[in-house]
């Protein structure tokens, strides 16, 4: 009689448990807060391969209204001060990327775009989805 080994299903859960929080721990907002991003979509969008880079400025507008600039949660008003203080210590691009929710209320994101200006912040990227053809 062929028995099943409990032993390596047990493991086999706990490595994809542990996977999951570390990519949570280290991971983006988009991942961890519950919330998820869904991009725009556009035919023709421009390849931002720099927003990949570990120390790229990212800004994420969820469609709750929520905020975060890296993995930090703030409020939209103190989004300028975090700018200007990263852009003092951070040498090379200066470009900020949002990651905007489709659905997000696009009075957030001006706020988010003055706040950005109010900081110091010469260019900014919004990042899209490619629409299927």
């Amino acid at each position: 009689m062929a028995g099943m080994d409990v032993t390596a299903f047990t493991l086999a859960a706990i490595v994809m448990s542990v996977t999951l929080l570390v990519i949570c721990m280290a991971g983006s907002p988009t991942i961890c807060h519950g919330v998820s991003i869904d991009l725009p979509r556009t035919r023709h969008p421009h390849s931002m391969w720099r927003a990949e880079r570990e120390d790229a400025m990212m800004v994420a507008v969820f469609r709750t209204g929520d905020i975060f600039f890296g993995n930090d949660k703030l409020a939209v008003d103190r989004l300028s001060d975090k700018i200007s203080a990263r852009l003092r210590v951070q040498s090379g691009e200066r470009k900020v990327y949002i990651r905007a929710d489709a659905r997000a209320k696009w009075g957030t994101v001006g706020e988010v775009l003055n706040q950005l200006r109010a900081g110091g912040v010469p260019e900014v990227g919004f990042l899209a989805d490619q629409r299927r053809q």
